[in-house]
């Protein structure tokens, strides 16, 4: 929680709303129910509304419905806005019931007699105005709202503007991190060597679970898949505010995302507290199931017991499923379980730079990053944001990831990419994430930019006709025609229909040219595909100054859908943006290694332990 992004939102939706903070009769509060999210809310809205005096000397009234529900997390805002607005339409603002200790701001502005612990009629000193309210949410990791409603007293004419026209997205900012390269560095080295992450499973990565046959059989494998693992990584601690506790760290799906948004920011050279916007592509990260196997323990050794015969004591059970869930994963702490919702990502980045722009996780599958390019088209277009970061992440190379994905099609047990790309009849396995900064072409010097991202387009399905359309379409948006691209990004997933729809379309729309796929270097990153062939081109495509350039990207997903992308170089090579002079913070540097030690040695160790006790 945070005073300054709180006041923020109350200025902007009250300023949007065109509504005078002073005909504000009510306030559904967030109201976590925590002392310091609480005394931040009130705080804030001291803050906000004390500049707006009122002649009588009233002041908006307050409650939350969440003495009624408790809290719904992701589901708060709902109840939240529902109670509001059927207050306005009955004239009645319900009680806030079993507040018994209510707080007070800090300057005394709000108290409890703010917080009526009775419903009582609508405030009637406005009479002549519309009845006004307003709903705040303040969600996990700094993401703030606000909405203002209004009794509906006439009809509304219909307003519009025009939006901003659309213009090239250039790239001013970049890192990642995918397999064995670590940095934008290694990942451009490995680009340029024709190398690859392909490597055998690190140890620990799937917690001994390819040890045991019988789980590889279920799964179809007769052993781990060589793929471009990611075994570990360093993050600075200190840099990124969170507690270097093992026991309670956030998972490094987050903290990996974290730290390539955080070099791409700083590659681009944004500014803390400007007004820039986080988009981050992902999806469920899938290690969670280790959590709820975890939970499913319990029921599945006692029925086992109870199949095998087996009669033990209360206390002997407890031992034995408490040594059982402890060997899969200790139960999880508040940050880990927080780490599990997905806009805390967006909002963690958002939070650490003061940037005041919206902060969005989205999920569309392999299309997620170009759906996070399109969202940055339309926020330049409609707002007054600086710049976005959009991220990326997939720790794809996990068991549980490798099982679901199995069923799409059959993954490279030898991690060998194909010569032709489109012929690629297995999919490699691959993992990591990467980031890149975005500002409208016009308002940078071609000394910051990478590449220009001219054009993006999308059509429904994943075959041919889909991958014609929105090429043709990108090719139009972007003023040139396919006899002016250089080479093409294809996405090459591995999975039959997708490649077969490739080999169809790709080389007729780009007769001759050299179609290549950065799942050759990296494997198939799913969620992170997207931004790691928009950074591979954006690599290509810096080197390119002599002439104007320009490399055509298609993507597939399982979301049916087809994305075209075309991106353009720019006059000069890329120049980022100077280091900050200052004194240098200290560091907190640990390495975080993926996966865990074995599951089954874990339980016999443990298991040996408690019998030499006994």
């Amino acid at each position: 929680p945070n005073t300054k992004g709180q006041v923020l939102v109350y200025e902007r939706a009250y300023d949007d709303a065109d509504v005078d903070p002073r005909d504000v009769d009510y306030i559904e509060c967030h109201a976590t129910g925590t002392p310091k999210g609480d005394n931040v809310e009130l705080g804030s809205m001291d803050t906000f509304f004390s500049r707006f005096p009122r002649e009588n000397g009233n002041k908006p009234l307050l409650g939350s419905v969440k003495s009624n529900l408790g809290h719904l997390l992701t589901a708060a805002g709902m109840p939240g806005m529902t109670k509001a607005i059927w207050a306005l339409n009955e004239a009645k603002i319900p009680a806030t019931i079993n507040l018994n200790e209510p707080l007070s701001s800090k300057n005394g502005y709000l108290t409890g007699a703010q917080m009526p612990t009775e419903t009582i009629d609508w405030p009637q000193e406005n009479s002549q105005k519309p009845r006004t309210a307003g709903v705040s949410v303040f969600g996990f990791g700094g993401s703030n709202a606000h909405l203002v409603l209004q009794e509906p007293t006439q009809a509304l004419s219909t307003t519009s503007t025009v939006a901003k026209a659309a213009q090239p997205l250039a790239i001013v900012g970049m890192d990642a991190h995918f397999g064995s390269a670590h940095n934008l560095s290694a990942f451009k080295t490995l680009l340029d060597t024709k190398a690859t992450t392909f490597r055998a499973l690190p140890p620990q990565r799937w917690k001994g679970i390819n040890n045991n046959t019988a789980v590889m059989n279920a799964l179809g494998l007769n052993k781990a898949p060589m793929g471009g693992y990611v075994e570990n990584f360093d993050i600075d601690f200190l840099r990124f505010k969170v507690p270097p506790n093992e026991q309670d760290c956030l998972i490094p799906q987050q903290l990996m995302m974290m730290k390539v948004a955080d070099n791409a920011a700083k590659d681009a050279g944004l500014k803390e507290g400007s007004n820039v916007a986080v988009l981050v592509a992902m999806g469920m990260e899938l290690e969670l199931h280790q959590y709820r196997g975890r939970v499913n323990l319990t029921t599945q050794i006692e029925d086992s017991l109870l199949q095998q015969g087996v009669t033990l004591s209360v206390e002997q059970r407890e031992t034995l499923t408490n040594i059982a869930k402890d060997g899969v994963a200790f139960a999880a702490q508040l940050n880990q379980y927080t780490s599990f919702i997905g806009n805390i990502m967006a909002s963690r980045i958002s939070a650490l730079w003061d940037f005041s722009g919206p902060a969005i996780t989205l999920s569309a599958e392999e299309n997620s990053v170009y759906r996070c390019v399109e969202l940055a088209e339309n926020l330049f277009q409609t707002s007054d944001i600086d710049a976005v970061v959009i991220a990326s992440v997939d720790l794809a190379g996990s068991v549980e990831n490798i099982t679901l994905r199995q069923h799409y099609g059959k993954v490279s047990v030898a991690g060998k990419a194909a010569s032709n790309v489109l012929n690629q009849e297995e999919w490699l396995v691959g993992e990591g994430a990467a980031a890149f900064v975005v500002k409208p072409a016009s308002q940078v010097t071609e000394q910051q930019i990478y590449a220009n991202i001219d054009s993006l387009s999308f059509a429904n399905g994943y075959d041919e006709a889909s991958i014609t359309k929105a090429a043709n379409k990108a090719l139009a948006l972007a003023g040139i025609n396919a006899d002016d691209i250089s080479q093409v990004e294809a996405h090459a997933s591995g999975f039959s229909r997708e490649n077969s729809a490739e080999n169809q379309a790709l080389p007729k729309l780009y007769a001759g040219k050299a179609i290549s796929s950065v799942k050759s270097n990296i494997g198939h990153t799913f969620n992170a595909s997207g931004v790691a062939s928009i950074v591979k081109t954006a690599l290509i495509l810096d080197k390119r100054t002599s002439a104007k350039s320009a490399i055509a990207i298609n993507g597939l997903g399982k979301d049916e859908s087809c994305a075209h992308l075309i991106l353009s170089s720019s006059q000069y090579a890329h120049q980022a943006a100077p280091a900050p002079i200052g004194k240098q913070r200290p560091k907190l540097i640990k390495t975080i290694s993926l996966g865990g030690n074995s599951i089954f040695d874990a339980i016999t160790s443990q298991g040996q332990r408690t019998e030499m006790v006994s």
